[in-house]
Order: C-alpha cells, then structure tokens, then sequence
C-alpha cells in the first residue's frame, strides 16, 4: 500500500503543463501559480512582447510582461529557453537592467528588479516601500510585503498586508479553499514543510486573515536555506540549527542537497507534529527511513515513529472536517482554473484510500460520494485515464 501511496504522491507533485495553441499578439502573462501555459505560449508572448518594447520601450507593463514571459518559459523548460536565448529570450538579470534604463524609477523597473531579486538584496525594503507607494497597492506588490514581514518576522506587518492582499481577490477561492482544507488536516500546534507559493502564502493568509489555526507553523523549505530566517525560525521552534558544508556537493547539487538537510532536521528535531504539504518534492523525502515514518493523512503527510490510525483520521477529515462543495461547482469565472484542477489532485491518494475501505466495509452510499469526487477532480485536471493506474476500488 505505501509503494502505491508513494506513486499517487509523485503524480500529484509533479508539475503539469496545459494551455492553447501559441498566441501571435501580446497578452498578459502571468506566473504559473496563477495561469499555466505550455512554452511554446511562453516563448511567443516573449517574442511578441519584445516586438512591442523595440517600438515603444516605455511601454510599463510591457516590461513585467516580457520579463514574466521569458521567466516562466526559462521555469517550464529551461534547456529549451537556454537554447533559444538571443534576439527575445534574455537573461533575466539582463530585462532588469534594461527596464530600468528604458522605465527608470517606475513601479515596473523596480517590481520586476524585486521579482528577480526577492529579498536578496541591500535595498529591498527602500524598493518594496516606493513600489508599494508607486503601485497604489497592486495585488502583486503585496505578495512581496507579505515575503519580507515574513523574513524579518514582523508579524504585525505581515498581517496588515496579508489583509490588504485578501481584499485583492489575487489569490484564486479553489486555492483558498484547498488551504484551508490543509489547515483542517493539521494538529492545532502543527508544523508544516511546504514547498512553493500556493501551498505557503494561502495558509499565511487564512491565519492572518480569518484567524484560522494560528498556532501551525508555516515553514517553507526553499525559504528556510536562507540561514538568518532559519535560525530565527529554528530557535523559535527549538529545532537545533543544522551543519552544512556546501563546498562537499556539486555545483547545482548543493541547494538540493541543503533542503533536503533541512527538511530532515525538522522532521528529526521538532518538538512538536510535522507534517508535510503534498507537493512538497519527492525527492526529499525518498530516503526510506524518512518514507517509512509518513503517514498519508488527508492534504498532508504527517511524520511520526509510532504508528497510527491514519485511515481513520483519513475518513474523520473527509466525513467532518473538510468543505468539499467548490470541488463539485463553481459559481465564478477563475482564471487560474487550470492550476486549481490541478492542486485539486491532492485529495486523490486519500479518496482512492477511503474507496477500497467503502467498498471493502460495504458502506455503499459514501462509495458512491467518494466515486464521483474522484472522478470530478480527475476529469476537471486532464487526468483520468492515469488515475486509473492506480485506482483499484472500482
């Protein structure tokens, strides 16, 4: 059952790209946390942006979205973006510094300088402020704030912006939704490893905002390498800081090598129950003494020597806990659908888990429930015919 558990994790993990046929005229474009494309739509928009920018390069917002373009194309397939780098394709470092040539001092030179940067650099706070000021709070501008309060541990501020970004409607009700279904999964004074943006700042968000499970601690593995936030995070959690030397691994092998160091301590050191978000990758976890001590439990994997019911906490989190109805109907246009659909795929391994226990207990009427669940969410993420491989409860 855990090699088949494992299996379902890796296909909800992985990364799946769809979209349309490339598009010839510039569009907004948008990162994958929010709308996914294929390259080659990537690669188009970043041509017809560049097209744009040589006409009029005080075009703005054509900067952010040539920059997004070529960012999100470089994401989806880096070796082809490499490939294909000259006349559109750029370095990104090398559209900072040309936006901020052609647009100096504007909101886009300075929010696509943060974008590239992140908080990595000796005047983030003075560009955050003036873009912040600059933009009259645009939605993705407050992203970056919630980033940096979360950084420097100011939980007020991260508050006050997390408010302010609530009130946008930037982050898709599915994402929200599914959030808050994982907050649902977790002990009140939980920890959970996370991975990315809409597994992190959504659960941010429903604490700050609706005041829901305050106590879990939010931590992302990719922003614990940063070794000031870590040791301020470690220390409040009690977790002893880790040993690392960098120089023992591979250039490219060390950032991959320290994660996985990082999720092992947490996991090995906490005093508290550590869960981990599903899309958290694979590849840190493969350890078979760290496999064997994870538990699928709902939207998360919950760590723990002793074992434990978890079929049981499975089936009390989708019979109680869990608010399932935007997973049958949604009442909105979103345009981040796609990327719904597919982070929906979450609560496929448990609901094919409580399947085989329905049928196997004879409890037809939630056979029946849990049938169409999986089918809805598979069919509405293009996944149907794969689920199958390892839906055995039909």
């Amino acid at each position: 059952m855990k090699k088949q558990i494992l299996s379902a994790l890796m296909f909800v993990a992985a990364i799946f790209v769809t979209g349309n046929l490339p598009a010839q005229q510039p569009e907004k474009v948008y990162s994958i946390v929010k709308e996914v494309h294929p390259f080659e739509w990537y690669q188009a928009q970043a041509k017809a942006w560049k097209s744009v920018l040589d006409k009029a390069p005080k075009n703005g917002p054509g900067w952010i979205y040539y920059y997004t373009a070529n960012r999100m194309a470089r994401i989806t397939d880096r070796s082809r973006w490499e490939a294909a780098r000259g006349e559109y394709f750029k370095n990104l470092s090398d559209i900072v510094e040309m936006a901020g040539k052609a647009v100096p001092g504007t909101y886009e030179s300075i929010y696509i300088k943060l974008y590239n940067n992140s908080i990595d650099y000796p005047d983030c706070e003075k560009d955050l402020l003036r873009a912040y000021e600059l933009g009259g709070g645009r939605a993705e501008i407050l992203g970056e704030m919630v980033l940096w309060y979360e950084v420097k541990r100011n939980g007020e501020k991260r508050r006050e912006f997390n408010k302010q970004w609530f009130l946008s409607n930037d982050i898709a009700a599915g994402i929200l939704n599914y959030n808050y279904n994982v907050l649902q999964t977790l002990d009140d004074d939980a920890i959970i490893l996370t991975a990315g943006d809409n597994d992190t700042y959504p659960l941010w968000m429903l604490q700050d905002v609706l005041g829901l499970k305050p106590g879990v601690a939010v931590l992302n593995i990719p922003l614990l390498t940063k070794e000031d936030y870590r040791k301020k995070i470690f220390e409040a959690l009690q977790i002893p800081e880790i040993q690392f030397n960098a120089e023992n691994y591979r250039d490219g092998d060390s950032l991959s090598a320290l994660r996985k160091v990082i999720l092992t301590q947490v996991l090995e050191k906490a005093k508290r129950p550590v869960y981990l978000a599903l899309t958290t990758d694979t590849r840190y976890y493969l350890d078979a003494e760290i496999q064997k001590n994870l538990y699928l439990s709902g939207l998360a994997m919950r760590y723990q020597k002793k074992e434990f019911d978890n079929l049981g906490v499975i089936r009390r989190h989708f019979e109680n806990d869990y608010l399932l109805d935007y997973l049958k109907v949604n009442f909105a246009f979103d345009p981040s659908a796609a990327v719904v659909a597919q982070m929906n795929t979450g609560y496929l391994p448990s609901l094919v888990k409580l399947c085989s226990h329905y049928r196997l207990s004879g409890e037809g009427e939630k056979l029946a429930v849990v049938r169409q669940l999986i089918a809805t969410i598979s069919a509405k993420a293009g996944r149907a015919e794969e689920v199958k491989e390892y839906n055995d409860c039909e």
